[in-house]
């Protein structure tokens, strides 16, 4: 896998989750859309319903980049976020997923973490990585799969 940044981004507006992890090639533009999702938080009026806005850059190593990991809210959710990425030679799959309580998040880590280390259900998969973060945006769990040459 070639060298990629990805963008993960949580915006809680009114009492809707928009989710998702984008895909950059470079860190610059990482960046430019981290402070994108970012100006939309601190209660800008621009955005007066905004409740929540969370980001995170990540390399291609599952890394935070240090400085691009920022949480704000209003009203801090409950609820459990779980990252996703996955790579099959040609197509990202990727996502966050919203859950109400921390078993469920972990057994949908857990779930999602099962396409790598050399499955053999999944021949294709050379990267997968997840986490698991919290309303504060702690990260509980973190792991990331990259398939070696030998594999």
């Amino acid at each position: 896998m070639e060298n990629k940044f990805f963008l993960h981004r949580i915006r809680k507006d009114g009492d809707s989750y928009t989710t998702g992890i984008e895909v950059h090639d470079t860190l610059d533009s990482a960046i430019q859309s981290f402070h994108s999702q970012m100006k939309t938080a601190y209660n800008n009026p621009s955005y007066p319903n905004m409740k929540y806005v969370s980001c995170m850059v990540t390399n291609e190593n599952d890394e935070i980049v240090p400085g691009y990991n920022e949480t704000w809210y209003s009203e801090k959710p409950r609820d459990f976020f779980v990252h996703f990425i996955r790579h099959d030679g040609d197509t990202y799959t990727k996502g966050i997923d919203v859950k109400s309580d921390y078993a469920t998040a972990c057994r949908t880590y857990h779930t999602y973490l099962e396409y790598g280390f050399g499955n053999s259900r999944f021949p294709n998969i050379t990267f997968v990585a997840d986490k698991i973060t919290g309303g504060s945006g702690l990260v509980h769990k973190s792991e990331a799969w990259t398939k070696t040459i030998n594999e």
